[in-house]
């Protein structure tokens, strides 16, 4: 799998794209909280992973 680095303004763009969606803070908030902090997999519907 191969990343292509977005330019500032294509960036940008996306994230004005993605701003409309209502389910975009939600999904962040979440990703932020997952991604900080320690957390029980139970918490996220991953416990029998």
């Amino acid at each position: 799998m191969t990343s292509k680095k977005l330019s500032k303004e294509q960036f940008y763009k996306e994230l004005a794209e993605a701003k409309k969606d209502p389910q975009f803070r939600k999904d962040i908030r979440a990703f932020i909280k997952a991604s900080t902090s320690v957390y029980k997999l139970k918490d996220y519907g991953m416990e029998n992973l």
